[in-house]
């Protein structure tokens, strides 16, 4: 599957509007006969690269994702649909977990443009130069939409960029897509057999026990979970998966305290910056009110002295 280029992201909800009301694939040139911009090649290979529209030899329709964005009542919960789309599409969500633990809040076409370049020689590496740029500005505005970051277009003397939100990146990037998809939880690196052997079984123990019949000591460590665990309770299954997700739970809500932190660190450093100014817009201010005054008595004292016989 191509990546998205030459696409307008806002022709989402036409397209998704129009595939709702249909139960059946959909004929491209029946589609195109109402709209050719909507269902162009363009847009359909970037819809059906975020998984909201798919396509076979009978037409297009809508993924179960689509129908969830068709059935969205928020601006919110459409962006939420697109978000958990990204975090299965591997090119997007891991350059936004390189933008991230990277701190580049501000990264440019060029910048983008090289790390796909350098890292996912599999889907760029055929592409020309504009349109790895098409495509990386397709991506920016894809995250202006669910509000992942703003949109600057090139002008004079910036290139194109994105500023991201710090906060919702982190929010992002700490996101689960559900409890059986470890990508997105603990990360499991051995650095020996033994220990790939020992994290294998961890999750194996995991996913047997996402079922309800839990052994009485799994049961007794799930109670204490807000109280406490005895080493006897730690040797279960049940505590097990129990101490992973909250591991894991902690570590995202640090991952976005941090960024919230920071954002609140950013907001007054430019205060700061503020109230200086305005300081020295005061004194100027006294200065000039003062010279003024001086002035005026000097004014009034020639005009006396030229009134006088």
């Amino acid at each position: 599957m191509g990546l998205p280029i030459q696409a307008d992201i806002t022709d989402i909800d036409n397209i998704v509007d129009f595939l709702s009301s249909k139960i059946k694939e959909t004929p491209l040139e029946e589609a195109q006969k109402v709209n050719k911009k909507w269902f162009s090649d363009n847009s359909i290979v970037a819809f059906e690269f975020l998984g909201l529209i798919e396509r076979n030899a009978m037409g297009i329709k809508l993924t179960d994702e689509g129908r969830n964005y068709a059935n969205a009542q928020t601006e919110k919960e459409k962006n939420e649909v697109i978000i958990l789309n990204i975090k299965k599409i591997k090119l997007y969500d891991t350059t936004l977990e390189y933008l991230h633990h990277n701190q580049k809040p501000t990264p440019t076409k060029a910048e983008v443009g090289s790390y796909w370049n350098d890292s996912f020689r599999d889907k760029v590496g055929e592409l020309t130069e504009e349109q790895i740029s098409a495509a990386v500005l397709f991506f920016f505005r894809l995250l202006d939409k669910i509000g992942l970051g703003k949109f600057v277009i090139a002008g004079r003397g910036r290139e194109s960029h994105i500023i991201l939100d710090n906060v919702k990146l982190a929010e992002y990037v700490t996101k689960k897509l559900d409890k059986f998809d470890f990508s997105s939880q603990v990360k499991f690196e051995s650095t020996s057999p033994e220990e790939e052997k020992s994290q294998s079984d961890v999750k194996e123990a995991i996913l047997l026990n996402d079922s309800n019949d839990y052994s009485p000591s799994s049961l007794r460590a799930l109670s204490k979970l807000q109280i406490g665990l005895s080493w006897k309770d730690l040797d279960s299954d049940g505590a097990k998966k129990l101490i992973i997700e909250k591991l894991d739970d902690l570590q995202q809500e640090n991952t976005v305290l941090k960024a919230k932190v920071e954002k609140v660190n950013i907001v007054d450093r430019e205060n700061a910056v503020l109230l200086e100014k305005n300081k020295n817009l005061s004194n100027i201010n006294i200065v000039r009110t003062s010279v003024n005054s001086i002035g005026g008595i000097i004014l009034g004292a020639n005009f006396g002295i030229i009134e006088s016989p």
